[in-house]
């Protein structure tokens, strides 16, 4: 009778065993699909943010174009708008 017990008690624990097994793998096969859509989703926000600061680049400089004749213009945010950076003589310390 000890033996029908502990054999039915085996049985159950490794029926326990493979579906923790199967869980823990379903985590982690979500976890991942979920981390893999916010990779996704991150790069597409950031595309975004490159096409309207490229779009809003590219506008700047065909106003700047427009006024061409405009003795007036100050070169230096052209010098912005296509490097990215300020030159050294306008950089400004905090």
């Amino acid at each position: 009778m000890a033996t029908s017990h502990d054999n039915h008690l085996l049985l159950i624990d490794n029926k326990e065993d493979k579906l923790l097994s199967c869980l823990r793998g379903d985590a982690k096969d979500l976890l991942k699909k979920l981390q893999d859509e916010e990779i996704e989703r991150n790069l597409r926000r950031v595309s975004e943010v490159r096409g309207y600061i490229t779009s809003v680049r590219d506008n700047l400089l065909s106003d700047y174009d427009d006024d061409d004749d405009d003795d007036d213009v100050d070169m230096t945010n052209t010098e912005i708008i296509e490097n990215g950076t300020v030159p050294n003589e306008e950089r400004f310390e905090p």
